[in-house]
């Protein structure tokens, strides 16, 4: 009996205007814009369409807290150069500039993380489960992958609430979970933290294995799917954003724009 994938609320919490087609390729396009050592100006634009697209679908205090911590890794990786110039002009020791410059180096690269965390947070918090498999399945993947992609996606909200039934625990048994609890015994707190998480993730791992052997993973019938996956103007909208994104690249690497 084939199975049948309905489009089940997790781990997405609302409905998309986008196809889960757009929102994937742009996913993996805009990711790999932004992980290579590119322009500054491609960045800044792919973080922008992520903040305006969690302002858009998920929610404004997500959309804030992305944009700020973009803003912070920009200011701290993009204005170290500058304060590595002013340093070595003041005389400061060479310590202090070896500090602040790979600080500096660090932060760019967070700057680029958050960007496609932001593009990542959005994708999980509006696409479903099954809206995720036929996209995946639209585009023939081989059915091993989209299954072991499905079984992650159960996973990561399971694992979230057991993470914090734990500290809900131990913070009923008077365990210290703040920064000074951390600093003064970090192996008691990852002891008593992470055995019963781990517990837990084995424990998981084996119930959604047998939930998705019910569910007819393994079989060689290809799945009925209820999701209608079609295209719409915001696919339209979307698809030019990430077209302009890509054709600032070009115009940057021509020398263009900066």
């Amino acid at each position: 009996m084939p199975e049948i994938s309905i489009a089940d609320a997790a781990p997405g919490e609302r409905s998309s205007r986008l196809d889960p087609r757009t929102k994937l390729l742009a996913l993996l396009v805009l990711n790999a814009v932004v992980m290579r050592a590119g322009p500054v100006t491609t960045l800044l634009a792919v973080q922008a369409l992520t903040v305006l697209a969690l302002a858009w679908e998920v929610s404004v205090r997500s959309a804030a807290r992305t944009g700020a911590g973009c803003l912070a890794c920009n200011a701290l990786g993009l204005g170290a150069p500058y304060l590595v110039a002013w340093v070595q002009a003041a005389g400061w020791p060479r310590g202090a500039v070896l500090i602040i410059g790979t600080s500096g180096t660090i932060f760019y690269w967070f700057a680029r993380f958050a960007a496609g965390f932001g593009l990542a947070l959005y994708v999980y918090r509006t696409m479903r489960i099954g809206q995720m498999k036929a996209a995946l399945r639209a585009v023939h993947l081989p059915g091993i992958f989209v299954d072991a992609l499905a079984v992650a996606f159960r996973v990561i909200p399971t694992v979230s609430a057991e993470a914090v039934a734990i500290r809900e625990a131990m913070s009923m048994r008077g365990v210290d979970l703040g920064l000074r609890g951390v600093a003064r015994h970090p192996l008691v707190i990852a002891e008593r933290f992470l055995v019963p998480l781990l517990s837990s993730v084995a424990r998981v791992a084996d119930d959604l294995a047998a939930s998705s052997v019910v569910r007819g993973l393994g079989s060689t019938t290809r799945p009925t799917s209820l999701v209608m996956l079609r295209a719409t103007r915001w696919d339209a909208l979307a698809l030019a954003c990430v077209a302009t994104v890509l054709l600032l690249e070009v115009f940057c690497d021509l020398g263009v724009l900066p």
